[in-house]
C-alpha cells in the first residue's frame, strides 16, 4: 500500500495539545470553525494489536484530536487562546471494522451544536471513502485567556 504524505496544511502542534506517543494524527488537511479533516497512516506501534489492527480507543482518540484542532481553530479566530478540553460523552458510535497497518485513515468532524462550554460534534473515520466508524462526541471546552 502506498504511504500517505506526512505533510500537513497546518502545524499540528499549534492546534492539538497531544504529543507523541499519544498524538494520533499525521496531518491536518482542513481546519475551519465548524469542520476539520485530519489524516493518519496506521503504523505498527503500541496502539496496534498483534493482528495489525488499530485499537478501538485509538480510533476514537483520533476523531477526538481532530475535534480538538477544530475547537482550537475556532477559538483563535474569535481572538481567544487555545482551548483546554476533554471528551465527556460518546453516543450512537459504531465501528464497522478496524483499520489495519498500512491503511490511511481520514478523520472528519463537524460541529453539530454548541452551548456554552459543551459542544456536540459528529465524527467519522474513513479509509479510501469507506466509513469505518462514526458517532456523536460531546466535549467540555474551556477557553484560555486572549492570545499573548
Amino acid at each position: 500500500m502506498e504511504s500517505a504524505p506526512r505533510e500537513s496544511a497546518f502545524d499540528l502542534a499549534e492546534y492539538v495539545p497531544h504529543r507523541p506517543p499519544i498524538l494520533g494524527l499525521d496531518a491536518l488537511l482542513v481546519l475551519e470553525d465548524a469542520r476539520a479533516v485530519a489524516r493518519r497512516e496506521v503504523r505498527p506501534g503500541p496502539d496496534v494489536d498483534a493482528q495489525g489492527a488499530l485499537w478501538e480507543a485509538a480510533l476514537i482518540e483520533g476523531i477526538a484530536q481532530t475535534a480538538a484542532a477544530m475547537h482550537g481553530a475556532a477559538a483563535r479566530r474569535r481572538g481567544r487562546g487555545v482551548l483546554r478540553g476533554m471528551l465527556v460523552g460518546l453516543s450512537r458510535f459504531s465501528i464497522e471494522r478496524l483499520p489495519k497497518v498500512g491503511e490511511v485513515l481520514e478523520y472528519e468532524v463537524s460541529l453539530v451544536r454548541e452551548l456554552d462550554a459543551i459542544s456536540l460534534v459528529h465524527g467519522q473515520a474513513r479509509v479510501a471513502g469507506e466509513v469505518l466508524a462514526a458517532g456523536d462526541f460531546q466535549f467540555f471546552t474551556e477557553q484560555a485567556g486572549p492570545p499573548a
